[in-house]
């Protein structure tokens, strides 16, 4: 998803979350302020989703992003239904 555009492709996707087990997004809160959303308003709804949300793909020093979380500066997240999804997706990135 574009940056901006994650939070309105989330509100329409209500249905197809319930059949994903991942999804890969860019997120800078500079940029979604223009929508008047934040990085955190995207965490929070994949968290209620049922996902699990990690940041520092890039760094591979994966963190969870918890509530609050900020995007300062732009950078990739994931949010997984369940770490076994995770570590089948990042096996290829650690090889």
């Amino acid at each position: 998803m574009r940056t901006g555009l994650s939070s309105f492709s989330l509100n329409g996707a209500t249905e197809t979350l319930t059949r994903t087990a991942c999804v890969f997004y860019e997120s800078w809160d500079q940029h979604l302020q223009k929508w008047g959303i934040t990085a955190d308003d995207i965490v929070r709804k994949l968290e209620l989703a049922g996902f699990q949300v990690f940041s520092g793909i890039k760094e591979r020093s994966l963190q969870r992003a918890l509530f609050n979380h900020l995007s300062v500066d732009c950078e990739d997240l994931v949010a997984v239904r369940t770490l076994d999804v995770l570590l089948e997706r990042a096996v290829c990135a650690l090889l």
